[in-house]
């Protein structure tokens, strides 16, 4: 190794490095290896949890004074919507709209997103029909 001296000009090199063709192949392989691998890790991580579910309505706990209420919400577009164990359609862009009927008083609604990895996510709303 060379050290670097004020006086002479010296050039510091330490790790005596060369650039050829074969350290810079063997560079850029490694370097799409690690990429191809860190995508790997993140899609695998991706697919395997549970699904998205977000819901706009009803808000919980709510007191209507109608018999039917409207659901609300989106999910994954690849993902599977049910509501009270009832299918429901979702658009191209997961987002779905359903009109539940309500019997008098308190009423519990359970809407669940599956995957095809048979991963679900659920929200749970309670809403009271007092006619």
């Amino acid at each position: 190794t060379k050290d670097y001296h004020p006086n002479t000009g010296a050039s510091l090199n330490l790790f005596n490095l060369k650039i050829t063709p074969n350290s810079t192949v063997f560079s850029l392989t490694a370097i799409a290896i690690v990429a191809l691998f860190a995508y790997l890790a993140f899609q695998y991580l991706s697919l395997s949890a549970a699904p998205n579910l977000n819901l706009s309505s009803p808000k919980d706990n709510i007191t209507v004074n109608s018999d039917s209420i409207e659901i609300i919400g989106q999910v994954d577009p690849d993902a599977v919507v049910t509501i009270n164990m009832g299918k429901v359609n979702t658009n191209k862009d997961g987002n779905f709209k359903d009109v539940l009927k309500l019997a008098s008083g308190q009423n519990t609604i359970e809407v669940v997103a599956t995957n095809k990895f048979n991963k679900s996510r659920k929200i749970v709303r309670t809403v009271s029909f007092n006619p």
